[in-house]
């Protein structure tokens, strides 16, 4: 089918090409490529070649493409009041203190975590396998445009404080180029933000060796029903990329509400 469109939109008919594999039977018995770097013949002619992808940028690419390939892939999403993650983030900001999103996810991903255990774990075929400590990774982008996945140890009785201050140190490692192959092992799932930018929520894809990947957009304004009134609230959705063949969609469910929860709830 995909052939048949590529031909449909360049004006060739199927019986073209038969007829000229006719003539040129040698064509036929060339080997099929699978390293990305072979375009068919009758596109080679239309396109420019383009730069290579960096090491670090096919590295990611053979990993998320590696993982899908065992995932079958779902996702479920949730609005999310962030009046009390508001609070906390400008009391940090009072306190002289660098703030942002991360910290409340990695918060809020580990109650999913605890609400729905299987987020811990990730599947190889029937073969289920289970982290045994909690650890949580996150995107950053480095100062040219690398994408990283630190990871933060989430301990019992961590307070977000202390996870902010991990981030904080994993962030400046990023930043300097220190981070190490250990700092980006162990972790049962990721959370990523696009804060920064106008979208209300982007379905992620996880990472190697892991199940499940939590994101979230920008923070907006939004209306609510309280008590038969109107009101406006900070809201975030929350976004759970999810393999389908470890768990249902009530679990996600149930360990997105979990989420939510955990950040609707914050003592501040």
């Amino acid at each position: 089918p995909y052939l048949d469109a590529v031909l449909f939109v360049l004006g060739i008919r199927r019986d073209d090409v038969e007829r000229y594999l006719a003539v040129h039977p040698d064509r036929k018995s060339e080997p099929a490529r699978t390293d990305g770097e072979s375009l068919p013949s009758v596109l080679a002619p239309l396109i420019s070649a383009g730069d290579d992808l960096s090491d670090h940028q096919w590295s990611v690419a053979r990993h998320l493409a590696a993982t899908q390939d065992r995932l079958v892939s779902a996702f479920v999403n949730m609005d999310v009041d962030m009046t009390a993650a508001v609070r906390w983030l400008e009391t940090q900001r009072q306190a002289g203190r660098i703030a942002g999103p991360i910290p409340l996810l990695l918060h809020a991903a580990a109650a999913a975590v605890r609400a729905v255990p299987k987020l811990a774990s990730f599947r190889m075929g029937r073969k289920v396998h289970r982290y045994n400590d909690l650890a949580i990774a996150y995107t950053a982008r480095s100062t040219d445009g690398r994408l990283f996945t630190p990871v933060v140890r989430l301990g019992d009785g961590q307070s977000i404080e202390d996870l902010a201050r991990q981030c904080a140190g994993l962030s400046m490692a990023v930043f300097r180029n220190q981070l190490k192959p250990a700092d980006q092992l162990g972790a049962c799932m990721t959370v990523s933000v696009l804060s920064d930018q106008p979208i209300r929520f982007h379905v992620g894809l996880q990472n190697a060796y892991q199940s499940a990947i939590m994101t979230a957009g920008a923070m907006r304004q939004g209306a609510a029903v309280r008590d038969g009134q109107v009101v406006v609230r900070p809201e975030l959705t929350l976004c759970l990329s999810y393999d389908h063949g470890l768990m249902d969609g009530w679990e996600a469910a149930a360990a997105l509400d979990a989420a939510r929860l955990a950040l609707e709830g914050m003592n501040v």
